[in-house]
């Protein structure tokens, strides 16, 4: 597992993949911040981020297309997650994001998100890995 490094001077992560349990990101820089240089660090949000993430990853994790169910009206039998948030995730493997790189070719994911909106710099990503 890679730790996460000290942001760049554009306040970004350098280019490459991060590979960080939740656990490993609660007490990352990503989430208590990188020092007194940055007071309006907001700690209670980022850990309230990573809460939610944890939720979400469990519910991907605990996939299992024999647990949905029907709901009234709709056509297709829905997933737990469905049920609880109506929203479905998928794990985007190989298909296109919408995003387009600077030759305004469409990224597919993740290769969109290590690249930054804002001016179409490479950055870092974090990729939650297995259970600690």
């Amino acid at each position: 597992m890679t730790s996460s490094p000290p942001f760049t001077a554009d306040g970004m992560l350098p280019p490459g993949d991060y590979e960080l349990t939740l656990t490993e990101l609660r007490g990352s820089t990503l989430v208590i911040g990188p020092g007194a240089d940055y007071p309006n660090w907001d700690v209670p949000w980022r850990r309230r981020l990573v809460d939610n993430l944890e939720i979400l990853v469990e519910q991907l994790r605990d996939w299992d297309p024999a647990q949905r169910r029907p709901y009234r009206g709709y056509p297709k039998k829905q997933l737990p997650m469905w049920h609880q948030y109506r929203v479905e995730l998928y794990p985007h493997v190989g298909q296109p994001s919408g995003i387009r790189d600077r030759f305004g070719n469409e990224l597919e994911f993740p290769s969109a998100f290590r690249l930054s909106r804002r001016d179409g710099r490479p950055r870092g990503i974090v990729k939650i890995g297995a259970r600690p």
